[in-house]
């Protein structure tokens, strides 16, 4: 979560053959909060075909406070679906060096994303500098904006440990830290991947910024 330095433990799965991913994030998490407004319980999203799809609990207050409730499950984001098992070697990342990931503790190979293309009117991006980004995650004031995306994967052997979202708003860093441990390649059950009943071609209610998008682990998020 980018508002707090407590690091929170979420799900994500992934099958390419499916064309959709699907993450699944605990209550305080900064997608929840900061897009949806649910405080009280977790928030799944869903990057599929025609778009990412986002589900509430039809527990959480936010589905059943008559003033402003919402539907437990719609289409938030068109086109935003899953990333391609090649994202970054289409991302053309530039790799920057290998290093010791501080928050695995294992060797790492670390790409900034300093040449992705950017949408009409945003800014280009501009790395941080090193003597910056140092202890950025557990600081308690914020961070120098950073505007690019940072990736690393285990060395030698290719799984992903970190991938960062830009400061573009001057809220603060979000991190995705992946654990390599628990990791597991293999068929992917397709009960995943299925949308509650109802809820296909369903649209949310506009949320008022078009500027804020949540984020999964992709590169084609709307930023």
């Amino acid at each position: 979560s980018a508002a707090s330095s407590v690091p929170l433990v979420s799900s994500l799965y992934y099958d390419w053959t499916k064309r959709a991913q699907r993450v699944d994030h605990p209550a305080g998490a900064y997608e929840c909060v900061h897009f949806y407004d649910v405080t009280d319980v977790g928030c799944t999203l869903y990057f599929l075909e025609d778009g990412m799809y986002r589900v509430l609990p039809t527990t959480s207050t936010a589905t059943t406070t008559p003033k402003s409730a919402k539907p437990s499950c719609c289409l938030d984001l068109d086109g935003v679906g899953p990333p391609p098992p090649d994202w970054a070697t289409q991302a053309n990342g530039t790799f920057t060096k290998m290093m010791i990931d501080e928050y695995s503790e294992f060797t790492a190979y670390e790409w900034i994303f300093d040449h992705v293309v950017r949408p009409p009117g945003v800014p280009p991006m501009i790395r941080m500098s090193d003597s910056n980004n140092k202890g950025s995650r557990e600081s308690s004031s914020k961070p120098p904006v950073e505007t690019c995306h940072t990736y690393r994967e285990l060395a030698l052997v290719g799984e992903p440990l970190l991938f960062t979202f830009p400061d573009e708003a001057g809220d603060g860093r979000q991190d995705f830290h992946f654990d390599a441990i628990s990791m597991v390649v293999g068929p992917q059950d397709a009960s995943l991947f299925e949308l509650p009943g109802g809820c296909e071609g369903v649209r949310c209610d506009a949320r008022g910024d078009e500027e804020d998008t949540p984020v999964g682990f992709a590169l084609n998020h709307r930023s």
